[in-house]
């Protein structure tokens, strides 16, 4: 009989062998600022949609989401600077400049990749949420659209229950276990979701983190900088998220204006896009590519 352990590693083998083919099939493309490499990654044709992953991540944050939306748009996910195979910019991780440099560092790759020019949209996750609004607000590059996903920087109420396990003070199989159980309490509702996908998506991008996203995300920046926004954005978030209470930060961020739409994701956590891809891919591809909110 085949042990646990055993058949764990096997399906760790190939989500990493399904990882490794995925990006194999995206062409890659380097940025410099500041003396500073920034990995991209390109998939599809069509209009230029960017989608920006959150803390402690990388462009496997959006693994399933690729296939459903490179047949209908030239996708660019960056490995933001001090994540996945970027570099860090420099200076010290908790300069209180580091946002600014930040997004200093992925306008100035905007413009250095070779996209249409005929307008963007980005869609971001959770940090990658504020990110996302921040470039639309700052960037020279037109954004037509925008959506932020989980979306950090809210400053509203959170219901995460339980603290996240300290992963780098475990070895072997319990290190394992320390991820999984940060996926269950901060990022995935269903406990069926935590597969090996996800387990290795999550823990690859933390081990790779160096830059410091959790003050930065739990800060109130997001009504600010979303009020000097004009155009058009769609809000999503899973009805289980733990970073937030959807309808009431939803309603704030909304601010009364006809061209922002609100979309709660039934039976789903922080990790949305993961957790119901199909459902995401459907919201994006209308909301990116129709130009028509989704029915909440």
């Amino acid at each position: 009989m085949t042990s646990p352990r055993a058949s764990f590693l096997r399906e760790l083998v190939s989500a990493r062998r399904d990882l490794q083919h995925l990006a194999s099939q995206g062409e890659r493309h380097d940025t410099w600022f500041d003396g500073a490499r920034t990995r991209w990654r390109r998939w599809g044709d069509g209009p230029d949609l960017v989608l920006i992953h959150g803390g402690h991540g990388s462009w496997m944050h959006w693994a399933r989401n690729i296939d459903g939306l490179a047949s209908r748009f030239q996708l660019w996910l960056p490995d933001m600077p001090g994540f996945g195979e970027s570099d860090a910019l420099p200076g010290h991780p908790h300069d209180p400049n580091r946002q600014q440099r930040l997004i200093g560092s992925l306008a100035a790759g905007l413009s250095q990749l070779p996209m249409s020019g005929a307008g963007i949209g980005i869609a971001g996750f959770s940090f990658g949420g504020l990110v996302a609004a921040q470039l639309a607000t700052t960037t020279a590059t037109h954004v037509q659209r925008l959506a932020l996903l989980g979306t950090a920087g809210h400053g509203g109420q959170r219901r995460q229950a339980d603290e996240l396990m300290n992963w780098r003070q475990t070895r072997g199989l319990e290190r394992w276990q320390a991820h999984a159980l940060n996926l269950q309490r901060l990022m995935l509702h269903d406990s069926a979701s935590i597969d090996a996908q996800a387990l290795l998506a999550h823990a690859c991008s933390s081990h790779a983190t160096r830059y410091r996203s959790k003050a930065i995300s739990r800060d109130a920046r997001l009504p600010d900088i979303l009020a000097t926004y004009r155009d058009d954005l769609l809000l999503v978030w899973g009805e289980h998220d733990v970073t937030a209470l959807p309808s009431e930060i939803g309603r704030v961020l909304l601010d009364g204006r006809d061209h922002r739409h609100l979309h709660i994701v039934p039976d789903a956590g922080h990790w949305v896009q993961y957790e119901q891809s199909d459902l995401c891919n459907g919201i994006l591809t209308a909301w990116f590519g129709d130009k028509t909110p989704p029915a909440s």
